[in-house]
């Protein structure tokens, strides 16, 4: 069956080509001319071949430096790419994409070992790809995989090391499990694409390995369960995590994260999970800064969210907690919640909730302060967030139920609460 193939070869490096015809002496001064060592243009790109047949005779020209900067083979219906295809051309860049490779030779590029720092063959037909040779090109800094065929990544465990690789894509292939020791031979990736997959459980301490790990994406897979460990991280420098569209019901372990940091955002908009448990949730929105987002998770608003309802400053980093009934959380009333969780006479009795894990480091306030206005953190004040700082209150038998704070020239405790804007 005819097709046509599209092969652009650029070899444009002023290094590798000589691409101004003179050269300059240490000196400064123009020398001789030299020969350009890069082959014609009308002999390598661009070309059109209509039969598979002659994709290996672009390769047989004699070029005069076989070391060239660059391969893509676009639009294609290659199929099998054979051992000696290149004829011992070298490349730094190889891009196969478009829908056409099949399979790959495991020696095909085998001239390029020391050359090679990119390698893309997205979009393609594969349903194996020679991960276990990885090692032997040590230059390698992206491998894009992403939109293929394949059913595993564990060719990577046993892996002699290889630490150049920082780009690791395999989103939208048919992997429904990964290796807990997967990752442990490439422990320099600081970009790892899973999204799009079939995955339905992750092991233990899988992305620790991982120090320069900066961006994670996990969305779009079958995740049913997180489990303590899952997602501990020992990089500092961890950007984003994307756990978008799993589920559904994704049921939670308690410390299931760690080395999530102060500049970490996190997503797991749309898992429709309805339980926000403060051993799973409480000591990461701790740590966090930026933005955890729950869009679309619609929360069972009882006990059990008490906990982020009782602290204002974690709401701030909780983007879009919904209830069922479309409240959102930090526009539930807490003494409301508190004397329907224990009674009417909660507020008047010491608190029976545990001071550890359900409440916050400062009093209840009543009614809620503007959001909109700025804080002053103030660490001798009983409530830091309160603006602007105020004298100690007395002591009480309860230092987590205190009675509302004084009125100040910037808080109207009659006023009734501003609607902060929703995005």
């Amino acid at each position: 069956m005819t097709m046509q193939v599209e092969v652009i070869i650029l070899a444009l490096s002023f290094a590798l080509c000589g691409t101004f015809p003179w050269h300059q002496t240490p000196s400064g001064q123009e020398a001789r001319p030299r020969a350009d060592p890069c082959p014609s243009a009308d002999l390598i790109a661009p070309c059109e071949c209509w039969e598979e047949e002659e994709l290996p005779g672009v390769f047989l020209q004699d070029f005069p430096n076989p070391n060239l900067m660059s391969l893509t083979v676009a639009r294609s219906n290659l199929g099998h790419l054979p051992q000696d295809i290149f004829h011992g051309k070298t490349f730094q860049s190889v891009r196969l994409t478009g829908g056409g490779v099949s399979s790959l030779a495991p020696a095909a590029l085998d001239n390029s070992r020391e050359t090679l720092t990119q390698f893309f063959v997205n979009d393609n037909q594969l349903t194996n790809f020679s991960l276990q040779d990885l090692h032997l090109f040590p230059h390698v800094n992206a491998l894009y995989l992403s939109n293929n065929q394949l059913l595993s990544i564990d060719a990577l465990v046993g892996m002699p090391e290889q630490a150049t690789l920082s780009a690791f894509f395999v989103s939208q292939n048919y992997l429904t499990s990964l290796h807990p020791d997967v990752f442990k031979s490439v422990p320099g990736i600081g970009s790892l694409r899973l999204d799009n997959n079939r995955l339905t459980h992750l092991s233990p301490r899988l992305f620790y390995p991982l120090y320069q790990l900066q961006v994670l994406t996990l969305y779009d897979n079958t995740l049913l369960q997180l489990g303590t460990g899952d997602l501990w991280f020992s990089t500092p420098i961890l950007r984003s995590l994307d756990l978008r569209n799993n589920g559904p019901g994704l049921l939670w372990e308690a410390d299931v994260f760690r080395g999530v940091g102060f500049d970490t955002k996190v997503d797991l908009a749309n898992n429709r999970f309805h339980k926000l448990e403060y051993d799973v949730f409480g000591p990461v929105l701790k740590n966090v800064s930026t933005f955890f987002g729950f869009v679309s998770n619609y929360l069972t608003c009882d006990c059990s969210v008490l906990w982020l309802v009782m602290d204002e400053a974690l709401q701030r980093h909780a983007y879009s907690a919904t209830c069922k009934n479309f409240t959102y959380v930090d526009d539930l009333d807490r003494d409301a919640m508190v004397r329907n969780a224990h009674g009417p006479d909660a507020l008047k009795q010491p608190s029976r909730l545990p001071p550890s894990k359900h409440l916050p480091d400062f009093p209840l306030r009543s009614p809620r302060l503007d959001p909109q206005q700025s804080f002053y953190l103030n660490k001798d004040s009983p409530n830091p967030y309160l603006q602007p700082p105020l004298p100690p209150s007395p002591p009480h038998p309860n230092p987590y139920l205190r009675l509302p704070f004084p009125p100040s020239p910037t808080f109207n405790p009659l006023a009734p609460p501003p609607t902060s804007p929703r995005y």
